[in-house]
């Protein structure tokens, strides 16, 4: 979770092992490659995403090291809870967004709240319509997030009505 305070990130704070009590790991956040340090809106919110290594990112970075037969996502939660962060490994990770916890401003889509995050800087998760309205096949849409090909590790797919009130 990201918090801004005046246009500024000024925390941010891991899920926890339990979902309830995370780390302070603003020290590393701070640079990841594409987590903004300042967005236009001033009043205080709150962004909930996922930090990420790609494949390419997780090769480059560990070679045929020992680290190497770790997962990226492994890597990536280690680099981000590190003490003393690598600015050298930890600006190969990416920050995706996909939830808005506080905001000023309130939304009834999913779809707004994506377009909101992305218009003040953060990268959203990838995502796509499907169904009647967009003419695009359930399978169609799978394909394009198939773990083999996808540049980041996906270990699955999440479905969400568009509504946030459904």
């Amino acid at each position: 979770v990201l918090r801004y305070q005046g246009g500024f990130l000024c925390k941010a704070i891991t899920r926890g092992r339990n979902g309830l009590v995370g780390e302070d790991v603003t020290g590393a956040v701070k640079y990841f490659r594409n987590v903004p340090k300042r967005i236009k809106e001033t009043r205080t919110i709150e962004v909930r995403g996922e930090g990420v290594l790609s494949w390419k990112d997780h090769k480059i970075l560990t070679g045929n090291s020992e680290e190497a037969s770790n997962h990226p996502r492994n890597v990536a939660a280690g680099l981000t809870r590190t003490v003393n962060p690598d600015k050298g490994r930890t600006n190969h990770l990416d920050f995706f967004a996909f939830d808005l916890i506080e905001s000023p401003e309130e939304f009834e889509l999913k779809s707004e709240q994506l377009k909101y995050m992305s218009e003040l800087g953060f990268s959203v998760v990838p995502n796509q319509d499907f169904g009647l309205h967009t003419g695009r096949t359930l399978e169609a849409t799978i394909k394009d997030f198939n773990p083999e090909e996808f540049y980041y590790p996906a270990d699955g797919l999440i479905f969400e009505y568009d509504d946030l009130s459904y």
